[in-house]
């Protein structure tokens, strides 16, 4: 499965370091977001795992969390899962 285990640039980090940086405003949520999606879409082909990815959908969320975190919403705490991607299992 060639290209299948690289990670990427934000593959290593953990959600927790993911949501720090995007609050932080040290990351931008889209870049995350994209790079997610083209582990995806490498990785997909092989493992079957995804019946649906709403990509457009989730760059758009990202862009609206990255401009909510920009007017400070994301101060004192909030979003505590702000920019992590996430996959939800079926049955």
């Amino acid at each position: 499965m060639p290209g299948v285990r690289r990670r990427g640039r934000y593959g290593a980090a953990s959600a927790e370091e993911i949501a720090a940086a995007v609050r932080g405003r040290r990351l931008r949520a889209v870049d995350v977001v994209a790079e997610a999606l083209e582990r995806i879409g490498r990785a997909d082909p092989v493992l079957c795992a995804f019946l649906e990815v709403w990509g457009d959908q989730a760059l758009r969320r990202a862009g609206e969390l990255d401009a909510r975190v920009a007017g400070g919403a994301a101060e004192g705490g909030a979003l505590p899962l702000a920019g992590v991607p996430v996959a939800v299992k079926g049955r």
